[in-house]
């Protein structure tokens, strides 16, 4: 698979990889992109719900994506 080179910047959304993900502009420049962790988590929080990310992760343990989060996950 391979990534675009740039990252798409339109005027109120900005297009993010290969498949056209697409994010508020507002919300793509609070990222910080010098901690690659913490832009990492903060975009897919942007994409997928809290209780998705808290309970995925590439490696199969718990994510350390929300241990800082001020509010508990919704119980299913």
């Amino acid at each position: 698979m391979q990534f675009p080179e740039k990252i798409i910047k339109g005027k109120d959304t900005v297009v993010v990889g290969p498949n056209g993900s697409r994010i508020l502009r507002k919300k793509y420049e609070t990222i910080d992109f010098k901690n690659y962790n913490k832009a990492t988590r903060k975009l897919l929080s942007y994409f997928f719900p809290r209780d998705i990310l808290a309970s995925s992760s590439l490696s199969g343990r718990q994510s350390p994506a929300f241990l800082d989060a001020k509010k508990p996950l919704k119980q299913k």
